[in-house]
């Protein structure tokens, strides 16, 4: 198993020592559990006292992640415990929550997998993250397909250009990027792949530039990931 690994100093006159004693600690318990280390991000003088979303190391974990920064993509993220994300459980079981939707794993040095919630209060927790999450699918579906239906009745079209799969021809390489992307095929490899069709088949160039690249790709998906339901948009347009 691929990980990378998370801490952040207990409070901010925390020692250096004692950060890389916390930090060879974890990565002991990494290595003699298989895990393989791909790389190790610490937040230095940052402890519980700020949020989670201004801690720069962990925002750089969770983009590393996202975008599929290392070949192939690594998946999982080790911390000592849901403290290292926040003192106030609701808070970790949400951050918790939402890297699991985009396909993350966050494990624990004790060996718990915090994507299962042991605890009553953890499991009530998440069904409410799950019901908000579904109330908030549904209502911008529900408002996305109403107002298509009005520009079919009025015959006009949509002044925004839509997400990457409206046009024509886009249906066939967002299909394609997100089958790459299941494949473990890194941002950049996929960017490789759609040049080169677009040399041999001449499949429709990305609209903001000539050729396809890392950060189009991650954008796309991005995109994807925060929408999971698109495709009955791209099915009815």
């Amino acid at each position: 198993m691929r990980i990378y690994t998370y801490i952040k100093s207990d409070y901010p006159e925390q020692s250096q020592d004692e950060l890389l004693y916390k930090r060879d600690k974890l990565h002991s318990y990494a290595r003699s559990s298989d895990m393989e280390i791909v790389k190790g991000y610490i937040d230095r003088g940052v402890c519980s006292e700020y949020d989670w979303h201004r801690r720069p190391s962990f925002a750089g974990v969770q983009m590393h992640m996202l975008d599929n920064y290392h070949d192939p993509p690594v998946k999982h993220l080790l911390i000592q415990d849901l403290v290292e994300i926040s003192v106030q459980p609701h808070i970790a079981q949400f951050v918790v929550f939402g890297l699991e939707n985009q396909g993350i794993t966050v494990l624990g040095s004790e060996g718990r997998d915090y994507t299962k919630p042991d605890t009553d209060e953890e499991k009530m927790i998440r069904e409410i993250f799950k019901s908000m999450g579904q109330y908030e699918r549904e209502a911008s579906r529900s408002n996305m397909k109403r107002g298509l239906m009005r520009h079919r009745r009025d015959g006009t079209t949509p002044k925004t250009n839509g997400a990457f799969g409206w046009r024509k021809g886009e249906k066939e390489t967002l299909l394609l990027i997100k089958e790459l992307e299941k494949q473990h095929y890194s941002n950049n490899m996929i960017a490789d792949e759609l040049n080169s069709r677009l040399e041999q088949d001449g499949w429709p160039v990305p609209r903001i530039a000539n050729k396809w690249t890392h950060g189009i790709i991650s954008r796309i998906l991005k995109k994807e990931r925060s929408n999971a339901n698109l495709e009955w948009r791209i099915e009815r347009y």
